[in-house]
């Protein structure tokens, strides 16, 4: 009798052989038509694609979450809300998304809406250096130095070239009588931000602690 060699193909080998052709649904091919399009810089064509996808298959949140990308780029404030908001909706996790509708509402001088997603976005990332900043601004502004300037050091360490958290930090030195570290840190905002707003302030501090 004849021996016959058979061998078991797995599905990668299989498909590198053409014997099993890959199913693609019409979402996926059009999604990743519309993610080719965007990385190729084609935001017209991408844009378009996505909402092909979108109508194809209105339930999955990754459609809005592209859409809203693309939108962003495009300079599309509008759009990138109602993509972005609508990402958010079906997905609680996609704090990434919130930055995104933040920064569109922002350019849109939607003023409400920026507040809102303003309060989000540090909720989500409290550990940002702008985040961490702005409550720094705000104990500084009630006089709490000391409450404000470990907050302050956070986010030059985390943004060693964060201009203008090295200045309040150098305010708060010398507001808690650290020279040494208030010459420092306002040199240092002279360094990163030479034609800053608060560079006049900076100078004279500095010159009144020569």
């Amino acid at each position: 009798t004849e021996q016959y060699d058979v061998k078991l193909l797995n599905q990668e080998q299989a498909r590198e052989q053409g014997l099993v052709k890959e199913v693609v649904d019409p979402f996926t091919a059009a999604y990743n038509g519309a993610v080719d399009k965007y990385q190729a810089g084609d935001l017209d064509g991408a844009l378009t694609a996505v909402e092909e996808a979108i109508k194809l298959d209105p339930a999955k949140a990754n459609g809005y979450d592209l859409g809203a990308k693309i939108a962003l780029k495009k300079k599309d404030w509008d759009r990138t809300i109602q993509f972005g908001e609508k990402a958010m909706s079906m997905d609680e996790d996609n704090t990434a998304m919130i930055g995104i509708v933040l920064e569109a509402a922002r350019a849109k001088g939607d003023k409400v809406k920026s507040a809102e997603y303003e309060k989000k976005f540090n909720a989500a990332n409290p550990d940002q250096p702008e985040v961490v900043y702005n409550k720094a601004v705000e104990l500084f502004n009630k006089g709490d130095f000391k409450g404000a300037e470990p907050l302050l050091k956070k986010a030059v360490e985390a943004k060693p070239d964060f201009a203008s958290a090295h200045f309040l930090l150098g305010m708060c030195s010398v507001n808690l009588n650290k020279i040494p570290d208030m010459k420092k840190h306002l040199n240092e905002y002279l360094k990163l931000d030479p034609k800053g707003k608060d560079a006049g302030t900076a100078k004279e501090m500095l010159d009144a602690f020569k």
